[in-house]
């Protein structure tokens, strides 16, 4: 299923059965596994964040079987020619998280809300990263 607002750029790579949410974004750089859903405003195969990064560079983001990336969800590509960033099968990333370049990511991990990884950082399986600190209001804060 490909929602008719998603955006899937000549050349991306999507395995069976995939489900690509509304506004998801999916470039030309990205390599989809089966069964792989994308949420709302996700983006999958960006340019990395990285400052002396070359466009012309031809870098992959590779998603495994069976991953869901949840609203927000950014997976970059690789700064180097012929590398990937990569996540493994069966990953449960929640709205916000962000996984940069050259990141090796194991499966079956999760990524609660906002949790950020950095460039060239490895995950190793069934692993479950903490997200950003809760917000709290004043009322909240004042009952602590």
């Amino acid at each position: 299923m490909i929602h008719p607002t998603a955006i899937i750029e000549p050349g991306a790579q999507l395995g069976a059965d995939c489900e690509i949410h509304a506004y998801a974004v999916v470039t030309k750089y990205a390599v989809l596994g089966d069964r792989v859903v994308v949420h709302p405003f996700a983006v999958v195969g960006g340019d990395p964040q990285y400052l002396k990064f070359d466009r012309a560079t031809l870098s992959a983001a590779r998603v495994g079987a069976g991953t869901v990336l949840r609203e927000y969800v950014t997976v970059n590509r690789s700064i180097h020619a012929g590398k990937e960033t990569v996540v493994g099968e069966n990953c449960f990333f929640m709205s916000g998280a962000h996984v940069a370049h050259d990141c090796a990511v194991g499966s079956n991990v999760v990524l609660a809300n906002n949790a950020l990884l950095a460039g060239h950082v490895s995950v190793g399986d069934f692993s479950f990263i903490g997200g950003g600190p809760r917000s709290t209001s004043s009322r909240a804060s004042a009952r602590a």
